[in-house]
């Protein structure tokens, strides 16, 4: 078992620049994202061509933020290779209920999610600024 789990490869990808959240300790306060591009779609399939698992997350980014962050997840679904996602999970630009159910609706069985917060009460939202706990509370249980 060891050795397949070993075989496998993997990657962890950074597709996007943009994050709503001003964290003060990111790395996005420091360097400067403004000439960084997201993946491209033609790129992503190069990558799941080649790649068995695949990781969403962002050292500078959020990667639901991606323009075409849904089209990410309809490609990948049911292929097996078992996609990680990163998030905070605070719900902006659109992403109300029915985007969270169309999203976990991808990769049933296959995709895991991983919610960045800091505690379970609003004391998350002193570091993770701009977050909203309670929205992100009722996300993570959606999924």
């Amino acid at each position: 078992m060891l050795s397949t789990i070993l075989d496998r490869k993997s990657i962890n990808l950074d597709i996007t620049h943009r994050c709503t959240l001003e964290c003060p300790k990111c790395l996005r306060r420091s360097v400067p994202t403004n000439n960084l591009s997201d993946l491209s779609l033609d790129s992503f399939k190069k990558i799941i061509s080649h790649f068995d698992q695949i990781e969403f997350c962002g050292q500078i980014s959020d990667p639901i933020y991606h323009p075409q962050f849904l089209t990410f997840l309809e490609m990948m679904d049911g292929l097996g290779k078992g996609l990680r996602v990163a998030t905070n999970g605070t719900n902006t630009k659109g992403m109300d209920e029915k985007w969270w159910e169309k999203a976990y609706s991808y990769g049933l069985g296959e995709n895991c999610w991983y919610f960045g917060v800091d505690g379970l009460d609003k004391k998350s939202e002193l570091y993770r600024i701009g977050s909203n706990f309670e929205q992100v509370w009722e996300t993570m249980k959606m999924g």
